[in-house]
C-alpha cells in the first residue's frame, strides 16, 4: 500500500519538473527573440538614418551647384565658404545640413557635406567630400573623393 500511495506523489513531482523546464525554455526563447528584435530595430533605424543622410547630402550638393554665385564669389575672396542650410521642408525633424565649399591646392572646387540625422534617441552624423567637375570638362557634376 505504501508503494501505491507514493506513486501519485512521484507523478506530480515529475509533472512539476516538466512544467518548470518548459517555462524556463520559453523564457530563454523569448529573451533570444527580444534581443534579435532589438538588433533588427537598430538596423532599421540605421538604414533609415543613412537614407536621410544621403538625401540631405544630395540636396546640399544640388544647392551648391545651383547657387554658384553664393559659393563661388565668396570662395575667391576667402578661400572657403560655409553654409548651414534649412532642411525643415525635407521632412527630417531636427536634421542638420552644412555645406562647405573650398578650393583645393589645384584650384578645384571641393564640397564637404556634413549631415546629422537624429532618430530614436541617437544622432547619426555623416561627412562626405566631393570634387566639383568644371563645366568645360564634359558634363558638370561632382565626383566623390
Amino acid at each position: 500500500m505504501r508503494h501505491a500511495n507514493n506513486r501519485p506523489a512521484r507523478r506530480k513531482g515529475f509533472s512539476l519538473i516538466v512544467a518548470l523546464f518548459l517555462t524556463v525554455m520559453m523564457a530563454m526563447s523569448l529573451a533570444v527573440f527580444n534581443r534579435m528584435a532589438g538588433d533588427a530595430q537598430f538596423d532599421w533605424n540605421r538604414a533609415y538614418a543613412d537614407a536621410c543622410a544621403r538625401n540631405l547630402a544630395a540636396s546640399g550638393l544640388a544647392w551648391g551647384r545651383l547657387h554658384p554665385q553664393t559659393t563661388g564669389g565668396d570662395i575667391v575672396k576667402t578661400g572657403k565658404v560655409h553654409r548651414d542650410l534649412d532642411v525643415s521642408a525635407l521632412g527630417i525633424p531636427n536634421g542638420k545640413l552644412c555645406l562647405t565649399a573650398e578650393l583645393n591646392g589645384q584650384g578645384q572646387l571641393v564640397f564637404q557635406v556634413n549631415t546629422a540625422v537624429p532618430f530614436a534617441n541617437r544622432v547619426f552624423p555623416r561627412t562626405e567630400r566631393y570634387l566639383a567637375q568644371p563645366a568645360n570638362q564634359g558634363t558638370p557634376g561632382v565626383e566623390r573623393q
